[in-house]
């Protein structure tokens, strides 16, 4: 039988249709959705922020031929989905919500979700399914974001460049010949329309003209270079020279932005060197920690938006009171709500460090009737020391906001749980767990956003691992069939 294949509108529509469902019906655990293979992948969102990392795919399978059409260029953006994640997580801390993110996990040599389908794919099926995928689910997080942010959506395309100089090339599709112009040539309408940024030279909170978003006081690339990541446009480098190594940006920014007639999101391609940025664990964080105070302050400039606050300016929460206290072996939460819509529900998360959350249980209120409800949660696995608690609420479409975090201390309680080895290399295929004396208990690993990667019994105090654990910091949560046994303890794998 022949292959049949959809247009690319087709495929959109659809997968829009689908992934509403998902959200609406399931919001909690569709808040990462896998294509096909798992060749692509999508975090939701609930920010103006959408990001997408086209060259750090480790998926090579067999059955996708190397690309060898047009000449392809095939070497990854090493760690850039390192960097993405600790953005998110940077974003997070900072705001309360998350940015959309959209990885593709196919190596560049199997497709390159940066260029054209033709030459992404070269011609195969699954390839071109999963390109068809990355690109969908980036236009239905704009689409998502511009919905709630009233067409304040920023775009980043994030890749990593190996070029001599240590710095950022920020593009615009502005080539370095362009970006030596003088400003009032840039601010023609002839080079605001080969532009990323058109939609905000159009409309922006300061009157900036398209120079002074390129390059000026408030531009992305000054601010960057404010603190202390040097960028290129912007007022400390106004341009890169035509004799240095510079990326101006290509098929995704053509394509996501306002370049695009019909979408009104603004962006740039951020090519992020290799030392000082993505290099080691600290120089991300650094960078990731101030992008996301960059990219809040940016927004709140040139758009009026603030998201400093998003949770709540998105879903107002109605929680009254939230209090905690240790009771005999249990830890109580008890909250208090005013006009909160039925089928709403409250995930419980716990932290032991204030960071890194994961969701114990959940709770739904049935009803809209009373205006006033009571509700509560008992916590049989807490962790000596002092526990964190939050309430998550989500609604019947997604979106989510948090309470304030509340700390109970609970002094010695049960022995603590031990993991040998720790840390666990990201080669183990297995792992013990000490001062464990339970039977008929089942575990789950979640990463740090705290989404469930995988689960099974625990057989004599021995986890076999399903999955290979990347480095990074993970968190187990053991149950048990049989009574109300529930732990969870930090694992870091390097």
């Amino acid at each position: 039988m022949p292959a049949t294949f959809i247009t690319y509108k087709q495929f959109l529509n659809l997968l829009f249709t689908c992934l509403l469902s998902l959200f609406i019906i399931k919001a909690q655990t569709q808040s990462i959705i896998y294509g096909i293979n798992n060749y692509v992948e999508y975090h939701k969102g609930t920010l103006p922020i959408v990001i997408s990392v086209p060259h750090d795919g480790s998926l090579a399978p067999a059955s996708i031929p190397d690309r060898t059409c047009n000449s392809p260029v095939t070497v990854t953006d090493l760690n850039t989905r390192l960097l993405a994640n600790e953005i998110s997580i940077s974003l997070f801390n900072l705001t309360g919500c998350y940015p959309h993110i959209i990885y593709c996990n196919l190596k560049r040599t199997k497709l390159d979700c940066n260029r054209s389908l033709t030459n992404a794919a070269c011609g195969n099926a699954d390839a071109m399914v999963a390109w068809q995928e990355f690109h969908s689910f980036i236009d239905t997080a704009e689409n998502m974001a511009q919905r709630y942010y009233n067409n304040n959506v920023f775009y980043i395309d994030l890749h990593g460049h190996g070029h001599p100089i240590q710095r950022l090339e920020l593009g615009y599709l502005l080539t370095d010949s362009e970006l030596e112009l003088p400003d009032s040539v840039l601010n023609t309408s002839q080079y605001i329309g080969y532009s990323t940024i058109q939609n905000l030279v159009a409309s922006n909170a300061g009157n900036y003209t398209h120079s002074q978003l390129l390059r000026g006081t408030n531009a992305f690339g000054t601010l960057l270079g404010n603190s202390g990541f040097p960028a290129v446009p912007s007022m400390q480098i106004p341009s890169p020279g035509t004799t240095t190594n510079y990326f101006n940006g290509a098929y995704n920014v053509a394509n996501h932005t306002s370049y695009k007639p019909g979408n009104s999101a603004n962006g740039v391609q951020i090519e992020s060197n290799y030392t000082g940025v993505r290099d080691n664990v600290a120089n991300r964080k650094k960078f990731a920690d101030s992008l996301s105070v960059i990219l809040v302050k940016y927004l709140n400039i040139h758009r009026n938006v603030n998201v400093q606050g998003c949770a709540s300016i998105i879903l107002p929460l109605g929680v009254t009171l939230f209090t905690g206290q240790k009771i005999n072996n249990n830890i109580e939460l008890k909250w208090t709500t005013e006009h909160v819509a039925a089928n709403t529900f409250f995930h419980i998360e716990r932290s032991n460090d204030q960071q890194r959350f994961i969701e114990i249980g959940k709770v739904q209120n049935q009803s809209s009737n009373s205006s006033t409800r009571h509700f509560q949660f008992i916590d049989s696995g807490f962790t000596s020391g002092t526990n964190f608690y939050r309430l998550k609420q989500v609604d019947e479409t997604g979106l989510f906001a948090f309470s304030t975090t509340i700390a109970v201390k609970a002094a010695n309680h049960k022995k603590a749980l031990t993991i040998f080895p720790n840390p666990l290399l990201s080669s183990a295929e297995s792992f013990t767990i000490g001062g464990f004396q339970q039977k008929d208990v089942d575990y789950t690993i979640f990463n740090s956003f705290g989404h469930n990667l995988s689960s099974d019994k625990v057989s004599d105090n021995k986890i076999m691992l399903k999955i290979k654990l990347q480095k990074g910091v993970y968190y187990l949560l053991l149950k048990s069939r049989i009574n109300d046994f529930k732990e969870s303890i930090k694992m870091v794998v390097e």
